[in-house]
């Protein structure tokens, strides 16, 4: 048996082979330490699954079978509680924060110690520079439009 259809069968779990088929996948552990490892680590992992790896959430669980015996009680007087939408961020504040991110990156280029380093750095240090720059400009400007997409399209006429 080749370690590759070792591996197979070993991941595929060896309760639906063969006894003769599952001798051999042994057989194989004991003379190979690599595919020996890998069920190891396969055997642990299965382990770590099975007893509880991801724990119960009792306040969770709590507080949804609260609301589950209310109903059961009277289904019409339980309030449905809805959160309220938190506050939209006003054009004027995303205004202010673009300047001071604009204001901030073309004052990290007067410095005289960026002129050296891009100096000593060549491409290798202006390429990741200007791609940084370019992707928080770009995220920004998606931000804004996505959020005030209405009042954009009414401010400009778009429609």
């Amino acid at each position: 048996m080749t370690c590759h259809s070792a591996i197979d069968r070993i991941f595929e779990g060896d309760r639906s082979f063969s006894f003769l088929v599952r001798l051999r996948v042994r057989w194989h552990l004991l003379h190979c330490s690599r595919c020996a490892a890998s069920a190891a680590v396969l055997e642990a992992a299965q382990t770590m699954m099975q007893t509880g790896f991801f724990p119960p959430a009792p306040a969770m669980e709590e507080a949804v079978m609260e609301v589950i015996r209310r109903e059961a009680l009277d289904p019409g007087d339980v309030p449905m509680e809805i959160a309220d939408p938190p506050e939209a961020v006003s054009f004027r504040s995303w205004v202010i924060a673009g300047l001071i991110i604009l204001i901030s990156l073309s004052s990290a280029f007067i410095g005289l110690d960026f002129a050296e380093v891009a100096e000593k750095g060549g491409s290798s240090f202006l390429i990741p520079v200007g791609l940084t720059v370019g992707l928080a400009v770009s995220i920004y400007g998606a931000l804004l439009i996505g959020t005030h997409l209405k009042e954009l399209s009414g401010r400009f006429g778009l429609r």
